[in-house]
């Protein structure tokens, strides 16, 4: 499967169950940010954002002095995450997105104090190069979730 491929259709439903998806796993997710200590003021990267993901837990824990890219490939998806996040309080200030695949973009290297990768393997395939894509976005220190 080629990176570009999206195994599942972008219709208003896909995105509902996409968004629907990250509230069944909140307390999860929390526990997650916890353990890893995301903290104000760090760089975050979800690679494979799709509708959002957990894009607003990470904007609340690096606040105004942080940020947060969601970087999908698809433009559907993309457009469904930035309507999302409007609809969050009027948006989020500290979140950004970019339409670039994992394997090919533009985020500059060692820039993200952590990134996150989660059910895009499936997806995107490639799994050695997707972690190498990822890691070398991370400063030295930073942390990779998948």
């Amino acid at each position: 499967m080629s990176q570009s491929e999206y195994t599942l259709h972008s219709s208003k439903e896909e995105f509902h169950r996409l968004r629907a998806r990250p509230k069944l796993w909140r307390s999860r997710q929390r526990f997650m940010l916890n353990r890893i200590g995301i903290e104000a003021g760090w760089r975050c990267a979800e690679l494979g954002c799709g509708a959002g993901r957990i894009m607003d837990l990470l904007s609340v824990r690096v606040g105004p002095t942080g940020h947060v890219v969601g970087l999908g490939q698809q433009e559907s998806s993309l457009a469904a995450a930035q309507a999302w996040v409007v609809d969050l309080n009027g948006g989020l200030e500290n979140v950004s997105f970019l339409q670039a695949g994992i394997l090919d973009n533009d985020l500059p290297a060692e820039s993200f104090d952590f990134v996150h990768l989660r059910f895009v393997r499936a997806t995107v395939g490639q799994y050695d190069a997707m972690v190498a894509a990822a890691a070398r976005l991370l400063k030295p220190g930073g942390v990779m979730a998948l």
